[in-house]
Parts: structure tokens; sequence; C-alpha cells
């Protein structure tokens, strides 16, 4: 039957045409109101922008048929119809029926599909770009990979069906019953729910995680296969003991995240960051896709690595807490910001390794080579360095208080002074020309000592007691004095350039023994000093107190011993030394 035979029969008034053969007719904007097309073939067919309203498609076959802006409202029946491949953008099927339908990559992008029935329908693959599905029925539908970024799913039943894979990005779930529905590997970035949304708590964790972040939370044991967590915020999130099998976790945030003996089997993490993130005892599979030195860093923390040759390899910011790692050669190693809290370091080979800003807090390192290691701002809080070589090491800005030393450590003389004077201080004692560069001595007692012209430049003397002290002449030019206790402390014609004195208990200013060379930097020196410059020398200044800035931020201070890279997730009680 072609279609101007179709038209005919219409308008003569008959409606059913059920069983016909109509492929590839031509109905454009044709109004067929209430046709009966039970089981028809339509395949191909051009309806577009036609009046289907209250048809009955019962069955049809709708395969690849142009349905672009059609009308198929007012309980229009298009139960187990096939309009797989089918382009319905811009139709109008409020209200119609699609029990078991087929709908399998079909274009609906921008259909009206208001308070549809749509239940156990197969809309796999299908484009719901921004779709108004509110009041929909999708119970038990299949929509496994459809995308329904910014659909709008208000009030809609979705009770038990199958979302894996699906893009729900952006998508409005408010009021939406979601109970049972399989959302594994879902996207659920930027979707909204509200108080009245019915969701399984699991996938509510989920939609948390990757809408708003998680971090910090404690997610210890929860349930999240699959889960779709791309670029979420996990940092410091307790996730201990989770199932992450399969998840998608790719750019995630996991940085101080407790993962010890997590279940990553099948994980994505590819280009995911694990700054001192705690491996121990987590899964891994051959499947698992993780970066090579996050691997290398779990394979240590889980196995030890015993005598083991690592050297040259990178692990920096790797969390090592506890680690065995007797004996092993990591000669060049670069180990920046890592986390080697309660390590067992004894006999091994750091020979020129980088340590820089490395928590060795409570570490064992006993006899360990540590020839010319860069252990700059490290922190050795309580570490056991007996026997330890360190020669020629930069120890610039190092925390020393509490470290163990023995008469067969080897250590320059410069840095065996400065933790001495952290570990024990100094007061009254005779340290003038003493050469104490960027040393940490921060909460050091300095009372009265002579620090006549030493070299304190860029030393953290942070709440230090200075009080009485011999300070004339001595080189304090960018050195966090910030809380100290100066008083009665002599600074004539001491170097003060960019020295940090905020909150310093300072000295009369107003004695002829205190000549102080450079301006005072504290906040009310910095008042008197900007009424007095002139406008360039004004900008000037400026650039000069923000080049400062970088330097003193990285300065220990004393009511705060450890840094970042020691206060994640270590498996030690840090807060009780």
């Amino acid at each position: 039957m072609d279609e101007q035979e179709l038209i005919r029969r219409y308008q003569a008034g008959e409606h059913d045409f059920s069983k016909s053969d109509l492929r590839g007719v031509d109905l454009r904007g044709t109004d067929l109101n209430k046709i009966f097309l039970f089981k028809a073939s339509l395949r191909g067919a051009d309806l577009s922008q036609a009046n289907l309203n209250k048809a009955n498609l019962f069955e049809t076959d709708l395969r690849q048929a142009d349905l672009r802006g059609v009308k198929l409202r007012q309980g229009a029946v298009l139960s187990r119809a096939d309009l797989s491949k089918a382009d319905l953008s811009g139709a109008d099927l409020s209200g119609a029926g699609l029990y078991e339908t087929d709908l399998r990559g079909t274009d609906l992008n921008r259909t009206f599909l208001f308070n549809v029935y749509m239940r156990k329908a197969d809309l796999r693959g299908a484009d719901l770009y921004k779709v108004n599905l509110s009041e929909a029925i999708l119970r038990g539908a299949n929509l496994r990979g459809t995308s329904l970024s910014g659909a709008n799913l208000r009030g809609a039943n979705l009770r038990r069906a199958d979302l894996r894979g699906a893009d729900l990005g952006g998508a409005n779930l408010r009021g939406a019953d979601l109970r049972k529905v399989n959302l594994s590997s879902a996207y659920l970035g930027g979707a909204i729910l509200d108080e009245a949304a019915q969701l399984d708590e699991r996938y509510r964790l989920v939609l948390e995680a990757i809408t708003h972040g998680s971090p910090a939370r404690n997610l210890s044991g929860v349930d999240l296969r699959e889960a779709d967590l791309r670029g979420a915020n996990l940092k410091k999130a307790n996730l201990r003991g989770a199932d992450l099998r399969g998840a998608n976790l790719r750019q995630a945030s996991l940085d101080g995240a407790d993962l010890g003996g997590v279940n990553l089997s099948g994980a994505d993490l590819r280009r995911a960051s694990l700054n001192n993130t705690y491996l121990a005892g987590a899964i891994l599979d051959e499947v698992t896709q993780l970066n090579e030195r996050y691997r290398l860093a779990w394979e240590i923390i889980t196995h030890g690595a015993p005598a083991r040759d690592l050297s040259g390899v990178d692990l920096r910011r790797a969390n090592l807490t506890g680690a065995d790692l007797e004996r092993a050669n990591l000669s060049g190693a670069n180990l920046q910001g890592t986390n080697l809290a309660g390590a067992n370091l004894e006999g091994a080979n750091l020979n020129g390794a980088g340590l820089k800003n490395t928590c060795l807090f409570g570490a064992n390192l006993e006899g360990a080579n540590l020839r010319e290691a860069n252990l700059a701002g490290a922190d050795l809080e309580g570490a056991n360095l007996r026997g330890a070589d360190l020669r020629r090491a930069n120890q610039s800005s190092a925390y020393l208080v509490g470290a163990v030393l023995d008469e067969t450590t080897q250590l320059d003389e410069r840095y065996r002074l400065v933790w001495e004077i952290a570990a024990h201080g100094a007061p009254a004692r005779d340290l003038s020309g003493a050469d104490l560069r960027q040393a940490n001595l921060g909460g050091a007692d300095l009372e009265r000592a002579n620090l006549s012209r030493a070299n304190l430049r860029g030393a953290n003397l942070n709440g230090a007691d200075l009080s009485g002290a011999e300070l004339s002449g001595s080189n304090l030019r960018w050195a966090n004095l910030s809380g100290a206790n100066l008083s009665g402390a002599s600074l004539n014609r001491a170097k003060l350039w960019g020295a940090d004195l905020n909150g310093a208990i300072m000295p009369d200013k107003e004695s002829k023994e205190n000549q102080i060379i450079g301006p005072d930097l504290s906040k009310h020196g910095l008042k008197r000093l900007f009424f007095k410059l002139n406008k360039r020398l004004l900008r000037a200044l400026s650039r000069l107190v923000q080049a400062r800035l970088p330097r003193s931020a990285t300065l220990r201070v004393a009511e705060n011993s450890r840094r970042d890279n020691c206060s994640g997730y270590s498996g030690l009680d840090t807060e009780s030394h």
C-alpha cells in the first residue's frame, strides 16, 4: 500500500490498517489521528510532523523511521513497537504508552516525554540529552549506556531500572524513585537530588562524592563497586576496607586518603592523585590501572623491599609509613615529600637521594648512607641516626628535635651544632660568628646567647627565646622571627632585611645600642615606612615583601612540628610525641 491509498482510505473514514505493509511511505505532516496500525510495517517511513495522537501502534515496525516532531500524545500506544534507530527528536509523546518498546539507539533529543509509560522499555544507547521525562514511568527499563545528561527526571519512577554506564550528569532527579536501580559505572556528576528522591545509600554516597566531594569523610567498608567516581574529591577520606572493584577513579583526588585493605581489583586509577595515600594491604590485580609510581609504592608498603635495588626510582609524595626498606639501595631516588614515618631504613643506601620536605618522623636510619642527600626541610624528629653518614648532606630547615645521634654519626659540624641547639637549647652559649643559615631553630632556648656576627640568614626562629641575646652584627635577613622573644636583646647593626617580626617581642627601639640595619618589617614598622616612602619606593618594597613570602611560608613553625606530608594517615600516633 502506498501513501496515497492510505490517505484516501483514511479520509474516507477507514482507521484500521493493521498488518499493512507501509515501508518507506512518505506521510510527512499528515493528520492520522486515532489511526490503528497494529503490527504494521513502517520501517524507514517518513512520518515527520505527522499527527498520530491517540494512534495505536502496538507491535508496529518503525525501525529507522523519521518521526521528527511527530505528535503521539493523548494515550497513543506504542507498546512492544520496534523504534530502534528511529529519529524521534522534537517529538511529543507525553502520556503515550511504550511498554516493552524497543528504543535502542533512538534519537530522542528534545523529545517531550512527560508522564510517558515506558515500563521495561529498551533504551540502550538512546540519546536522551536534556529530555523532559518528568513523572515518566521507567520501572524496569533498560537504560544501559544511555545519555541522560541534563534530563528532567523529576518525580520519575525508575525503580529496578538498569542504568549501568548511563550518563546522568546534571540530571534533575528530584523526587525520583531510584530504589533498587543498577547504577554501576553510571556517571552522576552534577545530578540533582532532594530529600524526596529515593536512592539506595550506596549510590547516594557516589553522588555526594562526585558532586560535592567527600574530603576527610569516613567511608570505611562501603560498597562502591563499579562506581563512577571520575574526578571525585576524596582527599584524606577513610576508605579502609571499602569495595572499589571495577570503580572508575580516573583523575580522582585521593591525596592523604586511607586505602588500607581496599579492594581495587579492576579499578581505573589513571591520572588519579594519590600523594601521601596509604595503600598498605590494598588489593590490586593485573587489570587495575595505576600509575607505575603508585604501584611501586603499593608494592613497597604492602610487601616491603628489604635489600631491593630502588636506585633512581621516583617515589615522590608516596606514603611509605612503616615500610621495610632495610639495606635497600635508594641512591639517587626521588623521595621528595614522601612519608617515611616509622620506616625501617637501617643500613639503607640513600646517597644523593632527594629527601626534601620528606617525613622521616621516628624512622630508623641507623647506619644509613645519607651522604650528599638533600634533606632540606625534612622532618627528622625522633629519627634514629646512630652510625648514619650525613656528610655533605643538605639539612637546611630540617627539623632535628628529638633525633638520636651518637659519636659514630657522621655529620657536618654546622648541622651538628643545629641539632644540639634544637634538641638541648643553648642558653648563654657563645655562638659568635656561627654559621646557622636556614637552620630550623623554632622554639629554641637561646636566652642570653652570644650570637654576635652569627649568620642566621633564612633561619627559622619562630617562637624562639632570644631574650637578652647578643645579636649585634648578626645576619638575620629573611629570618623568621615571628613570635620570638627579643626583649633585652642587642640588635646593634643587625641585618634584618626581609625578616618576619610579626608578633615578636622587640627590644627597646629607642636604645642607641639597637641601630638595626634594614627596615622594621613588623606590622607597625611597615605602617611607619608607608608614610615616609614615596610611591616608587613603596612599590619596590611591596615587591620585596611579596618576594619573601614563599620563603617564609616554607619555614616550620614551632607550634606545628609536623609538615603536611606527616599529617596524613600514617598508622602512627604522631600527636602523642
